[in-house]
């Protein structure tokens, strides 16, 4: 067995910079059904080390496998990765199955940036499967099969097209996929009603009414998560509609979550989602807005916003 240490220092990788690398609310731990461990893998790689510290890695080289495969090495507990477009903090190692030396390594610093894990499965596709129902502090091994890179990623970490490679991935955090909590009744007041899909998306019907003239909310699913305050960032999905067309303005159910500092917000909406917890989905409704010398009008807005997780202090 050829002993490696870790190489200090990050690779610059094409596709990898990014990494710090949608009626009811159901848990995203429900279904979560994790793929099975190939117990050869460990026999032919180990890894030492905390989650989230640089590891030292071990493998019995060349190291080829037809089909992917990997372990989950270390349990971690919390919400699981169900779904790609969820935003994780995490590090990762990616070691040549032929020479056994590290290609790539993230900056195991214990602050990755919060990222979709869709930027690192769309290079390596191969990490999909197995990091399903990965949660915060776990550690997975992945052994890649030649093509679970793509080529030119590869390429780059100097790989041959039939080299396999080793992959550990250490996840620190996982945010929610969608709002998930009890859902609470609300009499209406007159106010748009909510529906969702299976991943979280939601339906948003406007009244034929004229909106509110001042500005309210609703909670429409309250989470069971840590309280957000006027100070944290949070990371949400939302939609935005205009009462008047009802047409949807903004929406980041197409994309991936985002931040929301909540010291930099509209008051109006910041009013609305502090105090509010992880997991709640909020309605908010501002009224509209006449013209004036410093700004055009602006229909009544409808807001959407579903709290994914709270951002963690840049240190």
């Amino acid at each position: 067995m050829r002993k490696v240490p870790v190489i200090p220092g990050a690779v610059a990788v094409l596709g990898l910079v990014a990494v710090g690398l949608v009626g009811c609310s159901q848990s995203s731990e429900a279904d979560c059904r994790p793929v099975a461990d190939d117990a050869k893998l460990t026999e032919l790689v180990s890894v030492t080390g905390d989650v989230g510290q640089q590891p030292e890695i071990d493998v019995y080289t060349p190291f080829h496998v037809d089909e992917s495969v990997s372990a989950r090495v270390i349990d971690g507990e919390g919400t699981p990765v169900t779904t790609d477009g969820q935003v994780v903090m995490l590090d990762f190692s990616i070691v040549s199955g032929e020479t056994g030396e590290v290609v790539y390594e993230s900056g195991y610093s214990g602050a990755s940036t919060p990222s979709a894990l869709a930027g690192l499965t769309g290079v390596i596709p191969a990490l999909t499967d197995p990091l399903r129902c990965a949660t915060a502090d776990s550690r997975t091994i992945i052994g890649v099969a030649p093509g679970g890179i793509v080529a030119e990623a590869a390429v780059n970490l100097g790989l041959a097209e039939d080299d396999s490679a080793v992959v550990v991935v250490d996840i620190q955090k996982v945010y929610l996929p969608h709002a998930e909590g009890s859902l609470v009744f609300n009499a209406g007041g007159g106010l748009p009603s909510v529906v969702r899909a299976p991943d979280g998306r939601p339906g948003v019907t406007i009244p034929d009414s004229p909106a509110p003239a001042d500005d309210a909310s609703q909670t429409l699913i309250r989470g069971n998560g840590a309280e957000v305050t006027a100070e944290d960032s949070i990371r949400v999905h939302y939609t935005t509609l205009d009462w008047d067309t009802k047409e949807v303005l903004e929406s980041s159910w197409d994309a991936e979550p985002v931040a929301l500092g909540l010291a930099t917000v509209q008051e109006s909406l910041a009013d609305a989602l502090i105090g509010q917890t992880v997991g709640s989905q909020v309605l908010v409704v501002q009224p509209a807005v006449e013209a004036s010398a410093d700004a055009a009008a602006q229909a009544a807005r409808v807001f959407v916003i579903d709290i994914l997780g709270i951002d963690p202090v840049a240190q």
